[in-house]
Parts: C-alpha cells; sequence; structure tokens
C-alpha cells in the first residue's frame, strides 16, 4: 500500500475521524485529507509523531507492503505497565455496554482534543 493508503488504513483501523488523526500528527484534518487523497506527503515529524502514538516503526507508515491492522490491547500491554488507577478504569470500561462504552470513548477523545488545543495555543 502507499502512504497515502497506509494513513488511511490505520486511521480507519482504529476508528479515527480525520480531525483525530490530525490532533495524534499535530496538523489539520485538512492535511490528512491531502495525504490519504495522495496529494501531499506527511512531513517525517507528522509521521513520527503517528508512529509513537500507536507504537508502530515509522516504515509500517512510508513502506508499501505492508498491512496495518488496529493495536489490541494485548499489544499495548506488553509495551507498557498499567497502574492500579489504569487497571481499575479499563475493567469498568469493559462492564458498560457497548453504548456506554461510546459515550465514554467520545468523552475521553473530547478531553484529549482540549488538551492538545491547550498546548497549541500556549506553545503557539
Amino acid at each position: 500500500m502507499s502512504i497515502a493508503e497506509n494513513i488511511k488504513a490505520l486511521r480507519e483501523a482504529n476508528s479515527l475521524s480525520q480531525a483525530e488523526f490530525g490532533a495524534i500528527a499535530g496538523v489539520s484534518d485538512k492535511a490528512v485529507s491531502t495525504w490519504e487523497k495522495g496529494k501531499k506527503i506527511p512531513r517525517m515529524g507528522a509521521i513520527q509523531k503517528i508512529a509513537d502514538h500507536f507504537g508502530i516503526k515509522k516504515s509500517d507508515i512510508i513502506e508499501d507492503e505492508k498491512e496495518l491492522k488496529p493495536i489490541g490491547l494485548d499489544d499495548i500491554l506488553k509495551k507498557t505497565t498499567l497502574t492500579g488507577r489504569e487497571y481499575i478504569i479499563i475493567n469498568l470500561y469493559r462492564q458498560l455496554s457497548e453504548a456506554e462504552q461510546m459515550e465514554v470513548e467520545n468523552f475521553v477523545k473530547f478531553k484529549w482534543m482540549q488538551e492538545n488545543e491547550k498546548k497549541k495555543t500556549s506553545v503557539g
């Protein structure tokens, strides 16, 4: 797959909007759209942010032959140690209905995007 296809596949595999994906990369949703259409190629700094966020190599985004898959909790746990609070949150989350889980996910994404906006405005 091309860089454009890899970016779109990674974003969709993780159920992210272009705005959410752009927040991860430090760019606008319009920039993500141009990447996915193959009109422009992301800068290496953006590729590094994406790779760091998803725990993948930059080459997984840049190279053509690899298929990108969603990152599962088991993959994350192999690389990370959860705090007690994180473990409790995950267990409580798993007890919620699917609709309630979506509400939690949307709230967390919203708070994460708010925090990123604060960081952008304090730096710029």
